[in-house]
């Protein structure tokens, strides 16, 4: 809250692609069960892509 308002958007916004905002977006709609149904997925995809190395 102590920000002041500025113009442009955060450097961190200025690097994202329209795909990055479009998955900001997804995720941020999600409810919290699928939230957490959608990173237990990303881990189970990280472990299986360990197996694989």
């Amino acid at each position: 809250f102590g920000q002041p308002i500025t113009s442009s958007p955060p450097k961190w916004m200025a690097e994202l692609e329209n795909d990055d905002i479009d998955m900001l977006k997804e995720l941020g709609s999600l409810t919290t069960a699928n939230l957490m149904e959608k990173v237990r997925g990303l881990q189970n995809l990280a472990y299986q892509l360990g197996l694989d190395e």
